[in-house]
């Protein structure tokens, strides 16, 4: 038990020297150097609109006495 923990203890503080050295290096880069010049879409805009309808609900009353009253369910 205590080998497993020591090599876990390990490993996450060789990732953290590996996190800091990558922002030190990163550090004194540019943004178009870092790939942040660049634009992701998921999903194109054209695609995107068409489906903007999925998902919404339309309330319609399923009260035959409801329908034929005209009115809602709280009125006398």
């Amino acid at each position: 038990m205590q080998k497993k923990k020591h090599d876990q203890e390990r490993i996450r503080d060789s990732l953290k020297d590996l996190h800091i050295e990558i922002q030190k290096r990163n550090k004194s880069k540019t943004p178009k150097e870092l790939g942040m010049h660049e634009k992701f879409e998921d999903v194109p805009t054209k695609l995107s609109d068409r489906d903007k309808d999925y998902g919404k609900v339309n309330k319609v009353s399923t009260s035959t006495i409801q329908h034929m009253r005209g009115g809602s369910t709280f009125e006398e």
